[in-house]
């Protein structure tokens, strides 16, 4: 059971990795419509690219600020560049938080 001072890294470090990949992955779209002003998630999907939906370089930053903050990491500013669908960055970002040197 989730506590509200229960971080998201502590809440999915419980998850197998696959329920990790698939909730990083609804956090990112979510966070993707969010950015471009979208109330739902229905433009995205996993495989759909940051800036084949309207994403900016404004945009990609303002995103990988929320994912930094959520997450506890600091990533550089292509993070969205170099992992430009939401399916791409949520296995960077498990990879980031999950693999062994990292937890």
């Amino acid at each position: 059971m989730e506590t509200p001072e229960q971080t998201l890294v502590d809440r999915l470090s419980e998850r197998p990795a696959e329920e990790r990949r698939k909730e990083l992955t609804q956090l990112v779209i979510e966070l993707a419509a969010a950015a471009l002003g979208h109330e739902t998630t229905d433009e995205f999907d996993e495989e759909t690219g940051f800036f084949d939906v309207g994403f900016s370089s404004l945009t990609a930053v303002e995103v990988r600020n929320r994912i930094n903050d959520l997450c506890g990491l600091e990533t550089t500013p292509m993070l969205l560049f170099d992992h430009p669908t939401p399916a791409m960055l949520a296995e960077h970002l498990d990879e980031l938080l999950f693999t062994p040197q990292n937890t």
